[in-house]
């Protein structure tokens, strides 16, 4: 019992080494060198070599860090300037998107209203047609006047389904 404690120990170890030795070879490429740049015609180069032309070049470090390796000196003042044009573009179509949400939010308003009028009309349609068949029958109401009348009530009960 002992010695098999020894062996799976044994196992244990020789394992885990066999699959830390491979990960540890391989996350060596992790230290290699990336850089960026951006030519005239504003085409983005990637690689772990330098170019030869004169481009501006940034070297991207480990943890997504940036450093300038070449480049002119405007460079960030440009960079700024593009992105504050970046935010106030992005900041008018925010607020050209909200005002597009509220002009369509007032509509549905306006239409839930029409809506709401069109089922208190037709309920109260309806309501008066059956106060007044109650009343001619109180009255003595011919058997084809009652007739016509239920079919017109039959008729305001499905416009009161259909907008309510």
């Amino acid at each position: 019992m002992y010695i098999g404690t020894i062996n799976s120990k044994l196992i244990f170890i020789a394992l885990s080494q066999a699959l830390l030795v491979p990960g540890v070879i391989s996350s060596a490429n992790c230290f290699a060198e990336i850089y960026q740049g951006e030519d005239e015609k504003g085409h983005a180069y990637f690689g772990d070599k330098l170019p030869k032309t004169d481009m501006k070049i940034k070297k991207i470090e480990q943890g997504a860090l940036t450093t300038t390796i070449k480049g002119e000196p405007d460079d960030t003042s440009r960079n700024i300037e593009q992105a504050q044009t970046w935010y106030k573009e992005k900041l008018k179509q925010s607020k050209k998107e909200e005002k597009e949400k509220e002009i369509k939010k007032a509509a549905k308003e306006r239409e839930n209203i029409k809506k709401r009028r069109a089922c208190e009309r037709s309920r109260k349609t309806l309501n008066d047609k059956k106060a007044d068949l109650k009343a001619r029958k109180r009255a003595g109401i011919r058997p084809k006047k009652e007739k016509q009348i239920n079919i017109k009530i039959e008729q305001y009960k499905r416009d009161v389904d259909y907008y309510c």
